[in-house]
């Protein structure tokens, strides 16, 4: 004799098990029928009429005969999907896919001062002290307010003649490591400001480059007694005149150093007021 947990069956449960079974697959043909009638509006009405008059409504799926015909209802459901799914996916707001695109730049810039029509400055950097009688600004870094981006334009210089046709004659050539009679034909130009502090520096390098089409005098200072590191840059805002702005920035030197690249990469990208813009790509 075989012993078992289970208890003998008894007629009212089977009774109510049948019944329920019959219930589920009366709702599952129920929603197969919406389903037929959604694929109807599709413009294929009657493909699938005579299959649902021929099969029974009450027989659960799972035991039907499958149907050598499949491949091909698998493929016409494909094309439909696209209509099935307008007709019951529920309502959702459209959320627009943020690509960034769209965000307004809030980067900090230097516009229209002097000769220099745009300068857009790394993020973090905000505009600080402004003397516009001296046509002075500054943009501190918000991490540290030693770390710092400056434009100037020089109203009080006047070069002489003779300091105009040197400093013409060092931007002729192409662009170089000054040379030392250069850096003293240079000296009035370089005359120490607010770039320079007290003076007391390391030369680390004096050049002539071209930045942004513009030919301009470019140097990298250390200071000697303290903690700061300068890159200035000197053009001409005006070529019928003989005027000096210089824009530089300047810092602790492991701040300077940590953002160097990306505050030189921003120099080169300065447009002038002067220099043309270059021409659109046209599309091929």
């Amino acid at each position: 004799m075989v012993y078992t947990d289970r208890a003998p069956s008894h007629p009212i449960e089977e009774n109510a098990v049948h019944h329920q079974g019959g219930a589920v697959a009366e709702q599952e043909n129920s929603r197969q029928r919406l389903l037929h009638d959604a694929l109807a509006i599709s413009g294929d009405r009657g493909v699938r009429a005579g299959e649902h008059a021929s099969k029974d409504r009450s027989t659960n799926s799972a035991d039907r005969t499958p149907d050598k015909s499949k491949d091909k209802e698998d493929e016409t459901d494909r094309r439909r999907r696209p209509l099935l799914d307008r007709l019951f996916k529920k309502d959702k707001p459209d959320v627009k896919k943020d690509d960034g695109k769209d965000k307004e730049d809030d980067s900090v810039k230097v516009e229209k001062e002097g000769g220099v029509e745009q300068l857009k400055l790394p993020k973090g950097f905000t505009k600080g002290a402004a003397e516009k009688e001296d046509n002075y600004m500054e943009f501190p870094s918000g991490a540290n307010k030693d770390l710092k981006v400056c434009y100037w334009k020089r109203n009080d210089y006047a070069a002489t003649d003779d300091d105009t046709k040197k400093i013409n004659d060092i931007m002729k050539k192409p662009p170089h490591e000054l040379k030392e009679q250069e850096i003293l034909d240079l000296i009035p130009t370089m005359a120490p400001g607010r770039w320079a502090g007290n003076g007391n520096f390391k030369q680390l390098s004096l050049r002539t480059e071209d930045v942004g089409g513009k030919r301009v005098i470019v140097g990298d200072f250390k200071f000697n007694d303290q903690d700061k590191k300068v890159h200035v840059m000197i053009a001409n805002p005006d070529k019928a005149k003989q005027q000096i702005e210089l824009l530089w920035f300047e810092g602790p030197n492991k701040e300077f150093d940590a953002q160097k690249k990306a505050l030189t990469d921003s120099f080169h990208q300065i447009k002038w007021t002067d220099v043309p813009s270059p021409p659109a790509m046209k599309k091929k």
